[in-house]
């Protein structure tokens, strides 16, 4: 009798051993899994930071040469060209010439291309600047060339009070698209739409030209990761769809804080 005693009590203090040690390793997995978890998020948000801050860095150093060059056109280019609209001037009114009319105009129409350029490619302006005004601008440089016909939508409901940051990106963004639709898409037209409801802002830019295979180009593509990079800056959704003989769609979504 003492004897099944003894050995229901080492069964049941072995049954207690071997839970506890059966907790113990799942109790050591689970802890092990959240650590690992834990550990993966942090790497996950340090690498995006840093991703983050290289890509901002980059842009802002291409974006200072812009301004270099904008500067440059503004001080330099612009002034020359303003002498010599000068000296026609002069010239006109001495010798009234009908060619020196013609190239006063010409140099007036250059003068002012200048200006737009320079204006379009400095950032400093674009503090002051809404979205809508300059997609509005680059909608009417894409109809003077009469390659192709350009039309911007805008929502009534588009609360156009973007950030400065957030406005010069998705229009750099809106330039890249509207570049590759001039010079890949063989279309006729390209829209550019705005919406926004009380939780997203939609950027939608599309065109009827001959499409492509996305999975052809991803990767690739320059265009393709400059769109990519300079989503991911601004926390953006980015998708592109395309159709043969049909044409592309390119949607940015931002979430409104």
């Amino acid at each position: 009798m003492q004897e099944n005693f003894q050995i229901t009590i080492v069964i049941i203090a072995g049954t207690i051993l071997l839970m506890s040690l059966v907790f113990f390793i799942v109790l050591s997995a689970i802890m092990y899994q959240k650590a690992r978890n834990s550990h993966e998020q942090n790497y996950q948000y340090l690498k995006n930071k840093y991703d983050k801050e290289i890509l901002q860095a980059n842009i802002e150093v291409k974006q200072t040469t812009l301004n270099k060059i904008s500067e440059e056109i503004h001080d330099n280019v612009g002034q020359l060209l303003s002498l010599v609209k000068l000296n026609l001037y002069q010239l006109n009114k001495i010798n009234k010439n009908e060619r020196i009319s013609d190239t006063i105009e010409l140099t007036n129409t250059a003068i002012l291309g200048l200006r737009n350029i320079a204006h379009i490619i400095s950032s400093n302006k674009l503090d002051d600047t809404s979205l809508t005004d300059l997609l509005k601008k680059e909608i009417e440089q894409i109809n003077k060339t009469k390659i192709i016909i350009g039309d911007l939508h805008v929502s009534e409901m588009f609360n156009d009070n973007l950030s400065s940051e957030i406005t010069l990106i998705l229009y750099r963004m809106s330039q890249e698209i509207i570049n590759n639709i001039i010079k890949h898409s063989k279309a006729t037209k390209a829209i550019i739409n705005i919406t926004q409801n009380k939780s997203k802002m939609h950027l939608q830019i599309s065109d009827n030209g001959i499409g492509f295979n996305i999975d052809e180009i991803e990767g690739k593509n320059n265009g393709f990761q400059n769109l990519k990079r300079r989503a991911k800056i601004i926390n953006a959704d980015l998708k592109i769809s395309s159709t043969k003989n049909i044409g592309t769609e390119v949607l940015i979504t931002i979430t409104n804080n």
